[in-house]
């Protein structure tokens, strides 16, 4: 993979409020890993039943806010603008596996390849 393909899909989740905290009026913020059952109805999509524990008998109504319809259009920001530097442990710890004090890696192709990774000295 080259650099221009990694995407940041932090920042894009962000500007389409992908992860903005839902609340019910009843129990206030919704903790979506405490949620043991959804049920959507396709005649209307502006809202979720959702019950918090198998033992109750009515389902919580989630209302829902429904995104632009150019969301789909936003451009994805590239996630680093040119290489990234190793840090001088994790460098060191690539090139010992090129050396012969532990020597994993036989083929100089790859061998050069580690060595010529841009990294930072003093970290």
């Amino acid at each position: 993979m080259t650099t221009e393909e990694f995407v940041d899909y932090i920042s894009l989740a962000e500007k389409i409020r992908l992860r903005v905290n839902r609340k019910l009026d009843s129990v206030g913020n919704v903790d979506w890993t405490k949620i043991k059952e959804v049920m959507v109805n396709k005649d209307d999509v502006t809202v979720i039943d959702i019950k918090k524990s198998h033992h109750d008998a009515e389902y919580q109504q989630l209302p829902l806010q429904r995104l632009p319809p150019d969301v789909l259009q936003k451009s994805i920001p590239k996630l680093n603008s040119g290489q990234i530097k190793l840090p001088a442990n994790k460098n060191k710890d690539l090139t010992d596996l090129c050396t012969d004090r532990i020597r994993v890696v036989r083929d100089k192709t790859f061998q050069q390849f580690f060595k010529g990774l841009p990294h930072d000295w003093n970290n």
